[in-house]
């Protein structure tokens, strides 16, 4: 095969490939990320145009929740609406960490959502630890062309976030 046949077959295959992808991956952490208070947000520029119709998010965020524990006083026997039984002092807990994530496309917020790990017990609770694992599947209808892909994630209630590691991919099909 000569040269000139070799740059053909080349630039056919470009030309015939377009300027789209069919599928766009990325892995992303705490580190890609700039922060504004307690908003984290990452935006990738892909060498090419991301022509997709289905987002998969994969994302583990690890951060503190707000905590209350405290003790109250409760009837252990009601008749009707009247205690008659003795009164007890019980722990009563609430460990919240809400979050909001957003993917966009140019600028464009194509996928908004919440994700929360929230706990009430009767247990004295002492831990704010907490750990959400964000797996979203949005599938667009009409296929999406990005220049930019974004996400951002921020704390609604809680108080920090320590840790995240996820991926984003853009794909044209629901198959692995």
């Amino acid at each position: 095969m000569n040269k000139s046949m070799i740059v053909s077959s080349t630039i056919l295959l470009v030309a015939s490939m377009g300027s789209q992808a069919i599928e766009y991956s990325r892995t992303f952490n705490i580190e890609d990320m700039t922060n504004d208070d307690e908003k984290y947000s990452v935006a990738f520029t892909p060498e090419f145009d991301v022509a997709a119709s289905m987002i998969v998010l994969d994302v583990n965020v690890e951060g503190n929740a707000t905590l209350s524990s405290r003790q109250e006083s409760v009837c252990t026997l009601w008749e009707e609406d009247i205690c008659v039984g003795p009164i007890k002092q019980l722990w009563h807990s609430e460990f919240t960490h809400e979050l909001n994530y957003t993917v966009s496309c140019d600028d464009k917020v194509i996928l908004n959502k919440f994700a929360d790990q929230l706990e009430f017990t009767n247990e004295k609770l002492t831990s704010t630890k907490s750990k959400i694992h964000i797996q979203d599947a949005f599938i667009n209808l009409n296929e999406l062309t990005c220049e930019t892909v974004s996400f951002a994630i921020e704390t609604l209630q809680g108080k920090d976030i320590e840790q995240i590691a996820g991926s984003i991919k853009f794909s044209d099909s629901t198959s692995k």
